[in-house]
């Protein structure tokens, strides 16, 4: 029904080396693809960190896109001016993000002098952008629905939810952790609801929360609890930090792997190529 394929993993800034290399270093993308009964359809990526240029690079043949774009953060938008498809005659690429955002201004803004050497609108590919809130999202795709609401963010961010045919994914990024671990905001409980597949920012542990508690994220604790109070079926963790080795990792996701299963959520730590089928 639906496979994806995790393109950038880290969050706040790509982290490449020897430390990084078995998780990966490249900042947020995730490319989700719908297998209905005609075949796939086009392409939609969660956010377009630098990962988004590997994954255009390797999918050069592709003419449509669509972009769930959670913020403007640099994080989640560096690799966009990068992705040949920008380049390329015919191309058209649609791109949802937060209303009241200035997603058009601060997108062509990356994308053009003094940051990058040519104006987005003399690339060859058509880009448009809409700004959605708490929206059902255009999709032209049939069967398939896709839904997006504001979570709580240090800025306008949205997490979404993709779902067809009884099957559900749910990306909820750069969500800032309640200090009350028992609080979940209501919107981020109903992208989750019962989904197959719960893509979920982990980028710190409790010390790092205590120290950061208004930078908007969360513990791999919290998104436990928000996994376990959606009824969510398999947890991702993602959006890992980029000061966090491998080795740190592998601890970390160890640490709550016994717990995330005793409470029922599979667990899981993303790494740069993992592919994932939600059937």
């Amino acid at each position: 029904m639906f496979h994806l394929r995790f393109w950038g993993v880290r969050g706040s800034v790509p982290s490449p080396g020897s430390l990084t290399s078995r998780y990966g270093g490249n900042s947020a993308c995730v490319e989700v693809r719908f297998r209905s009964p005609f075949g796939f359809s086009v392409p939609i990526l969660f956010d377009l960190g630098s990962g988004a240029r590997s994954f255009s690079l390797r999918n050069r043949t592709e003419r449509r896109l669509l972009v769930l774009l959670s913020h403007t953060h640099l994080d989640h938008i560096q690799g966009f001016s990068f992705m040949p498809i920008l380049d390329m005659p015919g191309a058209e690429i649609d791109i949802f993000g937060p209303k009241g955002s200035g997603l058009g201004a601060t997108m062509s803004q990356i994308s053009s002098p003094p940051i990058f050497p040519v104006p987005l609108d003399e690339r060859a590919a058509k880009v448009n952008f809409h700004e959605v809130g708490d929206s059902e999202i255009p999709t032209g795709i049939a069967d398939l629905r896709i839904m997006s609401r504001f979570i709580p963010h240090s800025d306008l961010t949205l997490g979404f939810r993709v779902e067809a045919f009884g099957r559900s994914i749910a990306y909820i990024t750069d969500h800032q952790q309640s200090p009350d671990l028992t609080y979940i905001d209501p919107g981020v409980l109903e992208l989750a609801h019962n989904c197959d597949l719960l893509i979920h920012d982990g980028q710190y542990d409790d010390e790092e929360f205590r120290q950061r508690p208004n930078w908007g994220h969360s513990t791999l604790a919290y998104a436990i609890e928000v996994a376990k109070s959606s009824g969510a079926k398999r947890l991702v963790i993602f959006h890992h930090d980029p000061d966090r080795s491998d080795d740190e990792l592998d601890e970390l996701l160890g640490d709550h792997f016994v717990k995330s299963m005793l409470l029922g959520v599979p667990l899981i730590g993303a790494w740069e190529g993992m592919e994932l089928e939600v059937e």
